[in-house]
């Protein structure tokens, strides 16, 4: 009897596949959201008797716009059509909001002081957003 042929350890006879996973991308996506509506919110409800809010185009434009943008590129690679709908729309709604506010952009200027024109048409924007918000919940409840 041959104890070493006994216990000796069998190799596989074909190699493991091994799947390649990628890193999961909602972490950038979640945390730029969450940064820019942070930041929004306050200064919508005055915190520090803020009124300006231009300091915020950076913020909406990169942070929220390209980032959020890169992160549902990654999640459609992934597959996860949801998440890449979700943070592709928003970084869009934040893009557009931070081009909104740029004053080289030339939106307010063109109001020509109207303030109530400008803020209706921007509540208009925020309204249409709102409905699709509704749907992403609505699509998000458990069948």
């Amino acid at each position: 009897m041959n104890l070493i042929a006994e216990n000796e350890i069998k190799a596989p006879e074909s190699p493991i596949a091994r799947r390649r996973s990628l890193a999961n991308p909602s972490a950038l996506g979640y945390g730029g959201f969450a940064a820019t509506l942070m930041t929004l919110s306050l200064s919508g409800m005055g915190f520090r008797s803020i009124s300006n809010q231009s300091v915020f185009v950076a913020n909406l434009c990169f942070l929220a716009g390209v980032g959020l943008l890169v992160s549902a590129q990654w999640e459609m690679v992934r597959g996860n059509t949801f998440d890449y709908t979700v943070l592709g729309a928003f970084a869009l709604y934040y893009g557009g909001y931070g081009v909104l506010l740029l004053p080289s952009s030339g939106v307010l200027e063109s109001y020509q002081g109207q303030t109530a024109d400008y803020h209706n048409a921007f509540g208009i924007y925020l309204l249409v957003w709102s409905i699709l918000n509704l749907f992403f919940f609505i699509a998000s409840l458990p069948t």
